[in-house]
């Protein structure tokens, strides 16, 4: 029998969807399990999922065009769905590393979708060592270069539920990816400096 405040599964690890590596990757990381994931023992079955997989996934048709990882930062379900604190980040952090790194020797690209404010900090932090990132930041560097994987941040599909004014953004944020597996997303290139002359009198 189950303990009282216990969650069914610890550490609900990454699933795999559409192409077989080595086909270029797209990872998406969430915050953590709600109780669906607990219940099913996989992460994205609930009402996020769905939208995930409805919107973020196959509208943009991935699933025949990448292989696609769904994985949360924190692996273990919160009672009451309260926010994990930051010693589960830092607790759970090194088992979504330890397959990054796996994702990573499959596949020759990759790219790191973060959803929501707390995973874009917390997985900046701790994943890709760059502090002082929220959700905003993220969202403009969507599309940087981290420890040889693309890194975009995105609304959680959870907000896009709550607000779905968001869903403008998230398929703006898409088209970005969608870009980055053509290879065709724009670079910013180094500014030409032009030293200033001094006019002839």
């Amino acid at each position: 029998m189950q303990a009282p405040g216990v969650p069914k599964s610890i550490g609900i690890g990454a699933r795999r969807l559409g192409l077989e590596p080595p086909a270029p990757a797209v990872v998406y990381i969430g915050r953590n399990p709600g109780y669906n994931e607990d219940d099913q023992g996989h992460p994205f079955v609930g009402k996020s999922g769905k939208l995930l997989h409805a919107v973020y996934i196959d509208g943009i048709n991935l699933r025949e065009r990448a292989t696609i990882y769904l994985m949360n930062g924190v692996r273990c379900y919160t009672i009451k769905d309260e926010p994990p604190k930051a010693r589960h980040w830092k607790a759970c952090m090194p088992y979504s590393i330890q397959e990054l790194e796996q994702i990573k020797e499959q596949h020759d690209r990759v790219g790191v979708v973060l959803l929501g404010g707390d995973c874009t900090s917390h997985g900046y932090r701790h994943m890709l060592g760059v502090k002082g990132m929220n959700l905003t930041k993220g969202i403009n560097n969507n599309g940087d270069t981290h420890n040889d994987v693309t890194v975009f941040s995105t609304y959680h599909p959870s907000a896009v539920l709550r607000d779905p004014n968001y869903i403008n953004a998230v398929h703006d944020h898409n088209g970005l990816i969608s870009a980055w597996l053509d290879g065709v997303m724009a670079v910013p290139s180094e500014p030409n400096i032009i030293q200033p002359r001094i006019p002839h009198v």
